[in-house]
């Protein structure tokens, strides 16, 4: 779709004649050529007429793009359709990532392949790469996140999903250098979100590699993140955390806090995550009662 027209529609739909929606914005006959002539809109006009019809940029760009997915958004979706639907994707899928990644040298590609790797090989519990390939591919993706000084919400998906293949060391630096940069950008919910996804994501892996100090660093990183009434899921992530670090210091006490916040995720009906939280007692702390 064309940006006018989806402009126009937007705005028939609100009710808006043209002069409403200009006022104090732009000229009715600017905005009349925007819609029937698809005269080229600065972003920062693009914003204001966004803002007075009570939609948000994202929102737009999905509307625009609803019936006009290029090559590159529908193999992402096929990918996210596939793992999410069965749990992983296709030889045929992954070959052909790394297909066009070779055709066209297009990072987007070897983003998302290796994404899915990272997340797999997390899944089947595989501990070491030894495919030289892939290592290979793992030394393409650092050097790309190195080069760029401010990250957005692709390098940081790209990071988390692959923090499995990184050390401990290249993980906290990175924290360190660039995502906390993205922390005090509250105000964007999205990079909010990722950014707390990235801590919990750390805080396993760290977990998992039985270095409790650098748990204890992100656990601390992650309680300045949760200040809305909403983030109550988080919030108990955070005591679960919290207290199972507790316990594996020897604190046995620790472990009523554990199954306290357990039986709340099953009260609450989240029966699937309050499992997911029950295996990570075994793994990171054992069979206590």
């Amino acid at each position: 779709m064309e940006i006018g027209f989806v402009i126009k529609r937007l705005r028939k739909e609100r009710g808006l004649s043209q002069e409403e929606l200009a006022k104090k914005i732009t000229t009715r006959t600017t905005l009349a050529s925007i819609e029937n002539r698809n005269q080229t809109v600065s972003f920062h006009l693009l914003i204001k007429l966004l803002d007075r019809l009570n939609i948000r940029l994202e929102e737009f760009l999905f509307l625009l793009n609803e019936e006009n997915y290029t090559i590159k958004m529908t193999l992402y979706r096929n990918v996210h359709s596939e793992f999410y639907l069965t749990g992983t994707t296709s030889n045929e899928l992954q070959a052909e990532l790394l297909q066009s990644y070779t055709d066209t040298k297009d990072f987007f590609y070897l983003s998302v392949y290796i994404q899915m790797q990272g997340i797999l090989y997390r899944k089947e519990g595989i501990t070491y790469v030894e495919d030289s390939k892939l290592k290979s591919y793992i030394e393409t993706i650092k050097e790309y996140l190195n080069k760029i000084t401010n990250w957005n919400h692709m390098e940081l998906a790209l990071f988390t999903n692959c923090l499995f293949f990184f050390d401990s060391e290249y993980i906290l630096l990175s924290y360190n250098r660039v995502i906390k940069k993205m922390t005090a950008m509250k105000k964007l919910r999205l990079y909010q979100d990722d950014v707390l996804v990235f801590l919990l994501n750390g805080i396993n892996v760290f977990f998992e590699r039985d270095e409790d100090r650098l748990v204890e660093y992100l656990l601390s990183q992650l309680n300045e993140q949760l200040s809305l009434d909403t983030q109550l899921y988080e919030r108990s992530l955070y005591q679960f955390y919290k207290a199972v670090l507790e316990a594996r210091q020897g604190k046995k006490e620790a472990m009523l806090d554990v199954h306290q916040i357990i039986n709340y995720l099953e009260f609450v009906g989240l029966y699937r995550k309050a499992e997911n939280l029950k295996r990570d007692i075994k793994k990171y702390v054992g069979n206590n009662p």
